[in-house]
């Protein structure tokens, strides 16, 4: 079940996740742990970039299911990260958004509850041609429920699953959005 996120919830968890980021700052520096400090700072730095640029996309459907998907009860944890110039996929918006929420929903579940699974979202964006990169780490308990959704998802004229390989603790699969252009 999706959740709808007010205002207020969303401040509360954003501060919640800030005021993490700066303990652990503050904890490093307390030690003497400066490499780390100036790490864990990068690392804030790509997060908020990668954020914009998704943001930035003009989807906001997507940009706000994959910025909320670590608030909820999750057995994965999802990193994104943008490659390439911006592109407005306004159009590709809703299917995307649900055929994401539909894919990472059947992983969710798939995966191990206690294991530290770890999902990277690559949204590569090259002239016109958008794809989604979904590479996993952890431990997947029932790789034949991915599978399944892979091979039997109706994928909309808009959406084409490329490529995919599912094993016990890994997968890659990759996703494109065929622009117009491209469904000629």
């Amino acid at each position: 079940m999706r959740k709808e996120w007010n205002a207020v919830e969303i401040l509360r968890h954003s501060r919640h996740d800030w005021l993490n980021k700066i303990q652990l700052i503050k904890g490093n520096m307390a030690l003497g742990r400066y490499d780390r400090v100036n790490e864990i700072i990068e690392e804030i730095i790509l997060e908020s970039k990668n954020e914009a640029k998704l943001s930035n996309l003009k989807a906001p459907n997507l940009a706000s299911f994959l910025m909320l998907f670590n608030w909820e009860d999750r057995t994965l944890s999802l990193e994104i990260e943008v490659i390439g110039d911006e592109q407005d996929l306004s159009l590709y918006d809703d299917e995307i958004t649900s055929w994401c929420r539909n894919f990472l929903n059947y992983v969710n579940q798939a995966v191990k509850p206690v294991a530290e699974n770890h999902l990277i979202l690559s949204i590569q964006l090259d002239e016109g041609e958008v794809r989604f990169i979904f590479d996993f780490n952890g431990i997947i308990e029932d790789k034949q429920e991915i599978l399944n959704f892979l091979e039997n998802e109706l994928i909309s004229p808009t959406i084409k699953i490329l490529d995919y390989e599912v094993h016990n603790d890994e997968m890659i699969v990759t996703v494109q959005i065929l622009t117009a252009s491209e469904k000629r």
